[in-house]
């Protein structure tokens, strides 16, 4: 009887330890289905972005690009070469697009994405990979392989 009790009191703690992963995945499914939402009502066409793009042991980059229907242009002289994809990756829709893609991926990995999102416009305001905590648990991931990308400054030139 005692056995029995045990393994069902052990059961009622441990669940919420195990439901506790994929409410938080619900939680940031739902704030990013929000800050798109977001987005795309302000029908922004044309802007400007000053990116920080901190990773590994690598130095800072601070890179401006600007965004308008005809493509994406790099506007900051930096002394590193960032292919056309990268830069694309930057954007508003490119930035949704890396967190739709970890938000929807089912394998483990030793790394998620976290963002935060901007309140007024509703685009990624600060995308980070960082490691997971299974993977810090057992030391799964290298530590210079995360990376943080932050939007320091946002100028819509056209809104609709």
């Amino acid at each position: 009887m005692k056995k029995t009790l045990y393994i069902i009191l052990l059961l009622f703690i441990s669940l919420p330890l195990f439901s506790f992963g994929s409410r938080e995945k619900k939680t940031e499914h739902s704030e990013f289905k929000k800050a798109v939402r977001l987005w795309n009502n302000k029908n922004i066409d044309s802007y400007k972005m000053k990116i920080l793009y901190k990773r590994g042991n690598y130095p800072d980059s601070e890179i401006i690009i600007s965004i308008t229907q005809d493509g994406i242009k790099l506007l900051s002289e930096n002394n590193e070469k960032f292919s056309k994809e990268f830069i694309q990756s930057l954007s508003a829709d490119g930035l949704f697009t890396k967190m739709e893609n970890s938000l929807n991926n089912k394998k483990k990995s030793p790394f998620i994405l976290k963002a935060e999102y901007n309140s007024n416009f509703g685009f990624i305001k600060m995308l980070s990979r960082v490691p997971s905590e299974e993977a810090l648990k057992k030391g799964g991931a290298p530590r210079d392989a995360g990376y943080r990308i932050e939007i320091l400054d946002f100028i819509p030139e056209e809104i609709k």
